[in-house]
């Protein structure tokens, strides 16, 4: 064992039992508020990585584990993990404490003779997480979350817990870390490996569920579905396009949402049936304005499932996932004054309308007047609350 922790030994006798050595270890640095953590996050570990598939055991032993490092004073951290020859990352430099989940790892690995690289890699970015983390490293990392018993309201971790329990572990983690992030200029400090995990997960097209639907990114398998819905007139009546005439504008247009999901310009989600996997329509967010924190709101649907809900279903998921996911604060939508089922749909979901735009856009020919919707993320979390 390096000579630098014998300091935090504490002449503890270990049984070999590691959660009665966990207790005597907090009991001789008399922490115990450090100790009641511990095992709540060891309970919810095991919990969730058994509810995941993880190993429950493993999970228990880093959630022991994960913080250790506690009983080193903050001002003695950095000093600490240089002696351990722990890497020290700039930022690491400006706020020591975030250090601990480092030197958690090398505690240990040294005191408590843990080689397990699954175990030591999850204590290791237990605040942070980090990208490519493993089942085991986000089981760790949103277990420490949602364990925490924090006064006053605190939305984001309960909605974290309920995407946990409905088994849409990375939803759970990306609340935390789109929290972190929105409150990144009252911080000491954004790691480096958050900022990365985050963009990672953001990434990754993300999959909804509603009672009736799978939201999910639309392949070009689906280019017969898509073609079907378009070359409808009613479908296309008061769209940007004329109908279409050919599948080839459907792969077209599959591949245009593709690419302005990649450059972060949009995101359009198939509405596809849980009984076959048909897409019967899509809904996502277009001219996405990140610095202002709005985008606006597109959908349409196959007529034969018109008048069922389908939209008020749906809209409601994704408008939850834009203001919690892709941060907006305000989400508007543009509808011919005409199209009075779409507003209807609008105004069940919350939105409201806010003037018309005189000749807002000029398609097929013609300039097309808009009334204007929006919905404010604050009167959206009062209507779901």
């Amino acid at each position: 064992m390096n000579e630098a922790l014998q300091t935090y030994l504490k002449e503890i006798q270990f049984s070999g039992d590691l959660k009665k050595d966990i207790k005597s270890f907090f009991a001789a640095h008399k922490d115990g508020k450090t100790l009641a953590h511990t095992l709540s996050v060891a309970s919810e570990a095991k919990r969730v990585a058994t509810l995941y598939g993880a190993d429950p055991v493993k999970a228990e032993q880093a959630a022991l584990l994960h913080d250790i490092s506690n009983v080193v004073p903050v001002a003695e951290m950095l000093d600490l993990a240089k002696k351990l020859s722990i890497e020290i990352m700039d930022e690491e430099y400006t706020y020591g404490r975030i250090v601990h989940q480092k030197l958690s790892k090398a505690m240990a690995r040294e005191i408590f003779n843990i080689t397990d690289p699954e175990i030591l890699d999850a204590i290791e970015c237990h605040t942070t997480l980090k990208a490519q983390a493993s089942l085991m490293d986000k089981v760790l990392f949103i277990s420490d979350k949602i364990s925490w018993q924090l006064p006053g309201d605190h939305q984001y971790l309960f909605e974290a817990r309920h995407k946990v329990d409905e088994m849409k572990l990375n939803e759970g983690v990306l609340i935390y870390l789109n929290q972190v992030w929105e409150n990144r200029l009252k911080l000491k400090l954004i790691h480096p490996w958050l900022i990365q995990a985050r963009a990672e997960l953001m990434s990754t097209f993300p999959e909804l569920e509603t009672e009736r639907f799978i939201l999910r990114q639309i392949t070009h398998d689906d280019a017969k579905d898509i073609f079907q819905t378009f070359s409808l007139d009613e479908v296309t009546k008061y769209y940007d396009v004329e109908s279409f005439t050919n599948i080839e504008q459907a792969e077209q247009l599959i591949q245009t949402w593709h690419q302005r999901f990649e450059n972060k310009q949009a995101i359009r989600w198939g509405i596809a049936l849980k009984s076959d996997n048909r897409v019967v329509g899509t809904c996502g967010f277009h001219g996405w304005v990140k610095n202002h924190h709005k985008a606006a709101i597109g959908y349409e649907l196959t007529p034969q499932f018109w008048r069922q809900g389908v939209m008020t279903e749906v809209l409601g998921k994704i408008m939850e996932y834009g203001f919690d996911t892709l941060e907006l604060n305000r989400i508007e939508a543009f509808v011919e004054p005409e199209n009075v089922g779409s507003r209807r749909v609008l105004e069940k979901v919350g939105f409201q309308a806010e003037g018309l735009l005189k000749d807002n856009y000029y398609w097929k020919n013609r300039f097309v007047d808009n009334v204007i919707y929006a919905l404010i993320k604050k009167d959206f979390k009062k209507m779901t609350r």
